[in-house]
């Protein structure tokens, strides 16, 4: 982290930054008590202590900070920050997604229309993130890097995946056995937010983000103006209930997941309804 730091770039003053780091980790200043738990939390906490509005100078997505990229420029990164199990995060399935890399054939090829690839529209935006994030969950599962294997699905096949995992393993398994690792990560990782009441309430994005143009494309829709429309068709995607985001129990026991739906039924984290 201190390398990071050491760009003047960025910092104007490593030094600076790395102190500010320290406070955070061990919590010795007021600066470092008031950031323990990451920006949002933070935001917040000064804005408690100033009685001010702070929160409209942060940029956040489900209360998670992004790394340097701004969630505008794309809307499959912005459903993909506005969603993530674990808040705002690339890593997930944003850079995976067609729209980033222009391609109109993996867009025919997953959804039989090239909409998906085109830049700044949100059509097919949050059906592209969904799959995005299975894929990019079957990748983490494997073990391997998944810059390339999560952007270009007809290069690296799930069958390419199948046949290595067969080899190493001396099991044979083919490319459908594997294509549900994915989707049973992402939806136990969305049952275990679920549980912590977790809600479609929490995926959203910094005011910032949602309502300020970007001064280099001023006369662009504002985010705010088509997220939540996104978000419907990445629930639905999902299989989950648009209204609340919960898991629905259909979903889950077609995934083999019948005692997950068992314990969110009993904790009250489950679909009351199908998907609407």
């Amino acid at each position: 982290m201190l390398a990071v730091c050491q760009s003047s770039e960025y910092w104007g003053s490593y030094e600076a930054a790395a102190k500010v780091i320290e406070s955070m980790a061990m919590q010795h200043n007021a600066l470092g008590r008031i950031f323990k738990d990451g920006l949002y939390e933070g935001a917040k906490r000064i804005g408690e202590i100033k009685g001010i509005n702070v929160m409209k100078y942060a940029l956040y997505g489900k209360g998670g900070v992004p790394g340097v990229t701004d969630a505008r420029t794309n809307p499959s990164w912005a459903v993909a920050m506005a969603v993530s199990s674990r808040g705002a995060d690339h890593l997930k399935c944003a850079f995976a997604t067609v729209e980033r890399f222009n391609r109109p054939d993996l867009s025919l090829k997953h959804f039989g229309r090239p909409e998906a690839a085109e830049f700044g529209t949100p059509t097919l935006k949050g059906m592209d993130c969904a799959r995005s994030e299975n894929r990019c969950a079957l990748v983490n599962c494997l073990g391997v890097c998944e810059f390339l294997p999560t952007t270009d699905t007809i290069l690296y096949p799930v069958s390419l995946f199948a046949e290595a995992l067969s080899v190493s393993c001396g099991r044979a398994l083919t490319g459908e056995a594997i294509e549900g690792a994915g989707e049973r990560t992402v939806n136990l990782e969305k049952a275990f937010n679920s549980r912590l009441g977790l809600r479609r309430e929490d995926d959203k994005l910094s005011e910032r983000w949602l309502n300020e143009p970007q001064v280099d494309r001023p006369a662009s829709p504002l985010l705010g103006d088509y997220l939540e429309s996104v978000n419907d068709e990445y629930y639905e995607a999902h299989g989950w209930d648009k209204a609340t985001s919960l898991p629905t129990r259909g979903k889950l026991e077609e995934l083999g997941l019948h005692s997950v739906a068992e314990v969110l039924a009993r904790d009250g984290a489950i679909a009351r309804r199908g998907v609407l």
